[in-house]
C-alpha cells in the first residue's frame, strides 16, 4: 500500500486532469447544447480504471486505461461519424440514434517491473493508444423489449508510439513507486482495429417511481480486429432509487443511487496483448479460451452527473498465469 500523501497525490492528479478536459469538451460544445425537446442531449463521460483502485492494490497485467468520450445530441451525427450510420438497426421499430467518439489508452504488464529482460511466462509489456467512432441505437424490438446497442469503431496504434512507458512511469514518478524497467521489450509498432457490437435488453423493471426498482438486464456483444476478436455474454443485476433510463427517449436530472453486480464471460479466439504482434516476431503467452469477470459497484446520480466506483475479478487469462486479477473503475459522467 502507498502512504497516505501518495495517494492523495495520485487523486488530485486524476480529478485535475479530467476536470480539464471535461471543461474544454464541455466549452466546445455549449453553443451547440440540445433544445428543450423530449430527448437527451450530449453527454461526456470520462473512466479511469486501474489495479491501484482495487483492494489490495496490485501492479500488473491489465494496469492502466484511461478513456474520456462524448456523445453528440440525439439522432446528430458529426461529420465524421456518419458513416456508423450507413448499418441499418438490428431488429429495432424506429429506434433513437447517438453518434460520437472516444479516446483512450490502456496499458498491460507483467507482474515483475524490476526485471530488465523478456519473462517467459507473464504477458509483454504492450500499450494501445486508439480513437474510436461510436453509435448507440436505443428503443424497443421484438416482444416491446427495451434495448440499447452500442457499436464501436477503434482505429489506433500498439507499441512504443502508444506512449505507455511514458504514462505508466509518469504515474509511478508521481505516486513515488519505482520505474517499469521492461518497457524497451514491449510488442513492436502496429496499427490496430478493433470492431465492437454490444446489445443490452432490460427484461426485469419492477418497483415504484420514488422508491426502490430491481432491475435484471442482459446483454451479449462481439469484438473482430487484430487487437481482440471474442464473444462476450452476461448479465446485471441493479438496485436503488431513480435509476437512470438509458434507454428512454430523455433521462430527467434527478438525485439517486443504485448497487450493481455483473456476472460475464467471453470467448477469446486472439487477443494481440497476449497472442503477441501481428506484423512482426514478439514475445507471447497461451491464453485461455475462456474468462469469467465479475463486476459490483455503486453509482450516484446528482442531478445532470454520475459518479460511479466499479470493483472488477478476472479469472486466469492465460494459461501461464498463477492467480486472478482485479481493478477497480471511477467513471464521471455529465449530461447536458
Amino acid at each position: 500500500m502507498f502512504p497516505d500523501n501518495d495517494r492523495r497525490k495520485v487523486w488530485w492528479e486524476v480529478i485535475r486532469r479530467a476536470a480539464i478536459l471535461g471543461v474544454l469538451l464541455m466549452a466546445a460544445v455549449t453553443s451547440a447544447r440540445a433544445d428543450g425537446t423530449n430527448r437527451q442531449g450530449f453527454v461526456f463521460t470520462v473512466n479511469e480504471e486501474n489495479d491501484y483502485f482495487s483492494i489490495p492494490t496490485t501492479d500488473k497485467h491489465y494496469t492502466q486505461g484511461i478513456h474520456f468520450s462524448l456523445m453528440w445530441p440525439d439522432d446528430e451525427a458529426p461529420l465524421l461519424a456518419r458513416p456508423l450510420a450507413w448499418t441499418p438497426p438490428l431488429g429495432f421499430q424506429r429506434p433513437i440514434q447517438k453518434f460520437g467518439f472516444e479516446l483512450g489508452q490502456d496499458l498491460y504488464t507483467p507482474i515483475d517491473l524490476t526485471a530488465s529482460a523478456v519473462i517467459p511466462n507473464d504477458r509483454p509489456y504492450a500499450g494501445w493508444l486508439y480513437l474510436g467512432g461510436l453509435r448507440e441505437d436505443r428503443g424497443l424490438t421484438a416482444g416491446q423489449i427495451p434495448t440499447l446497442d452500442r457499436y464501436e469503431v477503434e482505429l489506433g496504434i500498439v507499441g512504443p508510439w502508444s506512449l505507455g512507458a511514458d504514462e505508466q512511469n509518469w504515474w509511478h514518478d508521481l505516486i513515488g513507486n519505482s520505474l517499469a524497467n521492461g518497457w524497451d521489450q514491449q510488442l513492436g509498432n502496429e496499427p490496430g482495429l478493433l470492431l465492437r457490437l454490444d446489445r443490452k435488453w432490460r427484461i426485469v423493471d419492477a418497483g415504484e417511481s420514488d422508491g426502490l426498482h430491481l432491475q435484471v438486464l442482459p446483454r451479449a456483444g462481439v469484438a473482430l480486429g487484430n487487437i481482440q476478436t471474442s464473444a462476450r455474454i452476461g448479465a446485471t443485476v441493479r438496485v436503488g432509487q431513480h435509476i437512470p433510463d438509458e434507454f428512454a427517449a430523455a433521462i430527467p436530472p434527478r438525485v439517486g443511487w443504485y448497487l450493481f453486480s455483473d456476472v460475464g464471460g467471453r470467448g477469446v479466439l486472439y487477443n494481440e496483448f497476449l497472442n503477441g504482434s501481428v506484423f512482426h516476431a514478439s514475445h507471447s503467452v497461451t491464453p485461455e479460451p475462456g474468462v469469467l469477470e465479475l463486476r459490483a459497484g455503486l453509482v450516484f446520480e446528482l442531478g445532470h452527473s454520475e459518479i460511479s466506483y466499479t470493483y472488477v475479478y478476472l479469472n486466469k487469462e492465460f494459461k501461464e498465469q498463477g492467480v486472478y486479477d482485479a481493478y477497480g473503475s471511477l467513471t464521471y459522467v455529465y449530461r447536458f
